[in-house]
C-alpha cells in the first residue's frame, strides 16, 4: 500500500473522515472497530498505526479509553489532506467541462450541455443560419442590390465603409438605407453576425419599418468603445417586398476604426512618398576619408572590394529571367543559379555539395539589392549645416528618413562632392527621425564647406 508513514497517514484520514477523531482526540475502541471492517491487508496490525501516530496523552482511566493527538502533526496532516481534496474537485469540475465543450458549434464558437441543443440550435438559430451563409459567401445573402442602398455614407455604393470613432466617447452615428424601386419593402430585422463588442450598435425603436418607393430611413449607431482598435461590425438586414412577398437579405459591414491620443500620436507627420532617387556620378573609391589627409602620391594597390560578379550583376539586373542578347554563358549560369535557388523545394535538399553555392549566392543577391535601395537617397543638397562646438561634424537633413528603407545605421557612410572640389567620405555618427550628424575630415571644413554650397551627396 506504500510507506509505513503513508499507511499511518492513511488511517488517520480516514479516522477523521468518519468521524471517529474529534476535537483532537480518538476513542480507541471505535477506531479499533473502524479498523477492522476497513482494512484489506491483514499483514497490517492495529498496534501498528497506533504506535505510529504521534500522541500528546493516553488516558486509561475511563471506560473507553481515549487518545489525544498532538495539533501540530494532526493539523498539518488534515491541512495537506485538504488540499489534495480541492485539487481534485478542479480537475473533476475541469474534466467535466471539458466534455461539455465536446458538443459545439463551430460557426458560432458556443458550448452545448449535448448535441441535441446543438442541433436545435443550428436549425432555428437566426443568427447561426446568416453566420453561415456569410462565412461561405453565400449568394444568398446579396453583396450588392441596385434596388436597396444601406449605406453611411450617402452615395458611396460600397459593401463596406469605415466609420471613424473616438475611444472611450459616446457617439452616434447615422446609417442611411434608400428605397429605390416602385414597390413597399418592409425591413422586418437586423442581425448582426460577428461583432465581438457589446457596445456598439444599430437602434431600431420599431419594426417592422415600411420603406415607400424612393424613400430614405435614417437609422442611428450608438457606440462607446473604451480602447483603440480596428473591428468589423456586421449585419444582416431583411426585408420583404410587400408586393410579392419575396425575402431580401443585405448584408453591410462596417469598419470601426477606434482611435485614441496615443494612437494619433504614432501617425506619420506626412504622407509617404517615394522620392525619384537621383542618381549621383561619384567616384568613392578615391575620396578623402575621415580622420585620413589627402595623400601626396596615389595608392600603388587599392583594396579591392568583395564585389558581385559582372556576369550574376547583369542576370540580376533582368531578374533573372532570359534576355534578348544572353550569351551562351550566362544562359548556362542562368540554369545553374535557378537550380540553386529552387533548394528546400520538392526533391531539392541544403546539403554540404550545395549550402556554399546557396549562401555565396545570397549574399551576392542581397549586395546588389542593397546598392539598389541605397541609392535612394542620393540627392542634391544645400542644407549641410555644421554642428555648433565641432570643425568636423555636419548635420545633413533627409526628409521622411524614417520611412525610408534601407536604414541607415552609424557607421555607414555618406559620400559627398561638390562641382570642383575632392569627394569626401563622411561617416553617420547620429541619427534622428529626419537628419544625421556626419563626421568628415577637417580638411573639408577648411577647405570645401561654405554655408549654402551646392553639393551631391550619395
Amino acid at each position: 500500500m506504500g510507506t509505513k508513514r503513508e499507511i499511518i497517514n492513511f488511517w488517520m484520514i480516514k479516522f477523521y473522515e468518519n468521524g471517529i477523531i474529534r476535537d483532537y482526540t480518538m476513542f480507541k475502541k471505535d477506531a479499533r472497530n473502524l479498523f477492522e471492517q476497513l482494512k484489506t491487508d491483514k499483514g497490517i496490525k492495529f498496534e501498528t498505526v497506533l504506535a505510529g501516530i504521534n500522541i500528546y496523552r493516553y488516558t486509561r482511566n475511563t471506560k473507553k479509553p481515549i487518545i489525544q493527538f498532538d495539533k501540530l502533526q494532526l493539523d498539518s496532516l488534515l491541512m495537506s489532506y485538504q488540499q489534495l481534496q480541492e485539487v481534485q474537485k478542479k480537475i473533476k469540475t475541469k474534466k467535466h467541462k471539458s466534455k461539455s465543450k465536446e458538443h459545439r458549434c463551430n460557426t458560432c464558437l458556443i458550448s452545448f450541455s449535448s448535441q441535441k441543443d446543438v442541433n436545435n440550435h443550428q436549425n432555428t438559430d437566426k443568427k447561426h443560419y446568416f453566420k453561415q451563409l456569410y462565412f461561405s459567401n453565400s449568394n444568398v445573402l446579396e453583396n450588392a442590390s441596385r434596388d436597396i442602398f444601406i449605406e453611411i455614407n450617402k452615395g458611396s455604393g460600397w459593401i463596406r465603409e469605415v466609420l471613424p470613432l473616438n475611444s472611450a466617447m459616446k457617439t452616434t452615428s447615422h446609417i442611411l438605407i434608400r428605397n429605390t424601386t416602385r414597390n413597399i419593402y418592409r425591413l422586418d430585422g437586423i442581425t448582426e453576425i460577428n461583432s465581438y463588442i457589446e457596445s456598439v450598435a444599430i437602434v431600431t425603436k420599431y419594426l417592422p419599418i415600411f420603406l415607400m418607393p424612393n424613400a430614405e430611413v435614417i437609422l442611428e449607431i450608438v457606440a462607446c468603445i473604451p480602447e483603440a482598435l480596428t473591428t468589423l461590425f456586421v449585419n444582416v438586414f431583411s426585408f420583404t417586398n410587400t408586393t410579392n412577398n419575396s425575402q431580401l437579405h443585405l448584408i453591410k459591414e462596417i469598419a470601426l476604426q477606434v482611435t485614441n491620443e496615443t494612437y494619433k500620436d504614432l501617425l506619420p507627420t506626412s504622407q509617404y512618398k517615394k522620392q525619384v532617387a537621383k542618381r549621383n556620378n561619384i567616384n568613392i573609391r578615391k575620396c578623402v576619408k575621415v580622420g585620413v589627409p589627402t595623400p601626396i602620391f596615389n595608392y600603388v594597390i587599392d583594396l579591392e572590394k568583395y564585389s558581385v560578379p559582372k556576369s550574376l550583376e547583369n542576370l540580376l539586373a533582368h531578374d533573372l529571367q532570359l534576355f534578348d542578347g544572353i550569351t551562351k554563358g550566362e544562359h548556362k549560369y542562368l540554369e545553374k543559379i535557378q537550380g540553386t535557388l529552387k533548394i528546400n523545394e520538392s526533391g531539392h535538399y541544403l546539403n554540404r555539395n550545395n549550402y556554399f553555392h546557396l549562401l555565396d549566392l545570397l549574399i551576392h543577391m542581397e549586395e546588389y539589392q542593397l546598392s539598389i535601395d541605397i541609392r535612394n537617397y542620393d540627392t542634391e543638397t544645400k542644407d549641410l549645416i555644421k554642428v555648433k562646438g565641432y570643425n568636423d561634424r555636419f548635420q545633413l537633413a533627409v526628409p521622411e528618413l524614417a520611412e525610408r528603407r534601407p536604414s541607415l545605421l552609424p557607421g555607414d557612410s555618406v559620400f559627398v562632392k561638390g562641382a570642383d572640389t575632392n569627394t569626401f567620405q563622411g561617416v553617420v555618427r547620429m541619427i534622428s527621425q529626419d537628419t544625421v550628424i556626419l563626421e568628415f575630415n577637417k580638411q573639408f571644413s577648411r577647405s570645401v564647406y561654405m554655408s549654402g554650397i551646392n553639393l551631391d551627396v550619395t
